[in-house]
């Protein structure tokens, strides 16, 4: 069984993006009528994954405090950026942490983004003229790719490089098991950080997410649009099991599903390290200067998948030096 959901939980941010800008790109003025179908085309193959992981009184998430030696706190919450309505309510203990807080930090504030910088951002993933998405893949994932049912989609695939395609093809299968934005992480906390008057940072630029796609190999597009295909052959969606995880505050368990990513799919190996583990020291060392800001509370919301492991978050914190619990 293939499971990318550690890429997928690394590129969520840019799926947001990508799905917002759906109703105003000229590439998209067909977006309900490609909903339906798309919807249609795929259902069959995730009727099990529809199946809703039953909800806990209170789901634990994966949840972490980080100290310095004056005080200071940095709570880090692993999130999934798209999510279901069962997925709140969410600890007593993690509301408190982020009433009381004197700053959200992000990887990425999508709702401060206009649309207009937005599609600027994205033009790089659509191909130039002339060039259709069937002319850059190997043999092997166009003959996948083409026995793959999407009705209605290929003329708009078509105009993507191979990652934004794939990126494209997982969002909206990912909108059709119930994973919305709506019920994502950062949308909850975003809105309740504006309700209650909470500043809001954030550590990466669009650009910089972008660049981790456009940096891509033509031989790690093709992997990544391959496996993304298969990946619609499965009974069950990955992010079933993921979610489960994360309900039940397993993080040890969120960690071996991740790397089975590594091991399941091995040419995908070089991107993940770049987009999970790579980037999870530059993510660290963007955190660190916060606790020399003004203000004595943080709380910080980054993919799950970036505090799990020996090379997450919280275990690069404590081996710089700061008290991390785990709660």
């Amino acid at each position: 069984m293939i499971r990318l959901f550690g890429l997928i939980l690394a590129s969520k941010d840019m799926a947001r993006i990508l799905l917002r800008l759906q109703p105003k790109h000229a590439v998209y003025d067909m977006t309900q009528r490609f909903f339906r179908l798309f919807s249609a085309a795929i259902l069959g193959l995730f009727v099990l994954g529809l199946l809703a992981v039953a909800p806990l009184e209170a789901n634990q998430g994966l949840f972490w405090l980080v100290e310095d030696n004056t005080g200071k706190k940095i709570y880090l919450l692993g999130s999934f950026h798209m999510g279901k309505p069962e997925f709140y309510p969410l600890r007593p203990l993690i509301y408190e942490a982020f009433d009381n807080s004197d700053q959200l930090i992000l990887e990425l504030d999508v709702s401060a983004l206009n649309t207009v910088e937005a599609l600027k951002i994205f033009d790089v993933g659509f191909n130039p003229p002339g060039l259709k998405l069937t002319d850059q893949l190997s043999p092997q994932t166009l003959e996948l790719y083409n026995r793959t049912e999407l009705p209605g989609v290929r003329p708009i695939l078509n105009s993507m490089r191979p990652w934004m395609a794939a990126m494209t093809i997982e969002s909206l299968a990912l909108a059709n098991l119930g994973f919305i934005e709506k019920f994502g992480l950062e949308s909850h906390f975003t809105n309740r950080a504006k309700n209650l008057n909470i500043a809001i940072a954030e550590l990466e630029s669009p650009q910089e997410q972008v660049k981790l796609f456009t940096d891509m190999t033509d031989q790690e597009q093709d992997h990544y649009l391959r496996a993304t295909v298969l990946e619609l052959t499965l009974p069950v969606h990955p992010i079933e099991r993921y979610a489960k995880l994360w309900q039940e505050g397993d993080a040890e368990g969120f960690y071996i599903a991740i790397t089975e990513s590594y091991n399941e799919f091995p040419e995908l190996n070089s991107l993940l390290d770049r987009l999970i583990t790579k980037r999870n020291h530059t993510l660290c060392q963007r955190l660190i200067p916060f606790f020399r800001r003004e203000g004595q509370t943080f709380f910080t919301l980054v993919g799950a998948a970036h505090l799990v492991g020996p090379e997450g978050i919280p275990s690069l914190m404590a081996k710089a030096g700061y008290k991390v619990t785990r709660l």
